[in-house]
């Protein structure tokens, strides 16, 4: 309709669909790729549930830690080996720290914000998800410090399995986040109780109609834009 106003603006609009092309599509097959991942080792069948804690299953993860898995249907697993390992009262911290994880729904979390982060350059998208996943350990650990009545115990124990050699996780787990950072907000923490719901919130609803707007009534944006 405007060839001779758009055609100047063709290497600008051939760029920015390159860029945005490919990055996107290798974030949402990493995506894919890590619930497949966990999918799979999930429905692979050797895993237990633990008789004093209800809602953890363990198995053999290869790596002394816990996480939360699934987006919907949330399942807290535990490595057998380091699971056994623990007294009765870090089992119980463990526990309230996954179960937290799984009420506020980090993983679906997580997996939206590393698709969305395939949106936008890398140096500004990392920063915000580690950010996001600091947010998420502080307020499970809070949670479970709230659940055994001692904060210092909660950061006592973090201390000691980073002692043991814990490598930090990149998902929502027990040993995700940054050690000092989770220690110094446990023990300045205020005394309130952390509030369990979705970062999601209300974002997938309205996107939704965002999107359900553009594709019903774009065409009338449209004629009005250029009106």
């Amino acid at each position: 309709a405007h060839p001779a106003g758009s055609l100047p603006l063709l290497p600008g609009a051939v760029f920015l669909f390159i860029w945005l092309g490919w990055r996107p599509v290798r974030v949402v097959q990493d995506v894919a790729r890590r619930l497949l991942a966990t999918w799979s080792l999930r429905r692979s069948g050797a895993w237990d549930e633990d008789l004093f804690e209800q809602g953890v299953l363990v198995g053999d993860l290869g790596t002394p830690n816990a996480f939360t898995m699934g987006l919907l249907r949330t399942a807290v697993l535990a490595d057998r080996g380091w699971w056994s390992s623990l007294s009765a009262g870090e089992r119980k911290i463990v526990a309230a720290h996954e179960q937290a994880h799984a009420r506020c729904r980090d993983p679906l979390t997580h997996a939206a914000g590393s698709l969305l982060a395939g949106l936008v350059p890398e140096r500004l998208s990392r920063p915000l998800l580690r950010g996001w996943l600091s947010r998420t350990e502080h307020r499970a650990d809070m949670a479970a410090a709230r659940d055994v009545g001692d904060t210092l115990a909660v950061a006592e124990f973090l201390v000691r399995q980073a002692r043991q050699g814990m490598a930090p996780s990149l998902v929502p787990a027990f040993s995700g986040g940054e050690l000092e950072g989770r220690v110094r907000q446990l023990i300045s923490a205020p005394a309130r109780p952390p509030r369990l719901t979705s970062d999601l919130g209300f974002g997938w609803p309205l996107t939704a109609a965002a999107l359900a707007a553009v594709g019903l009534f774009g065409f009338q944006i449209h004629s009005v834009l250029e009106h």
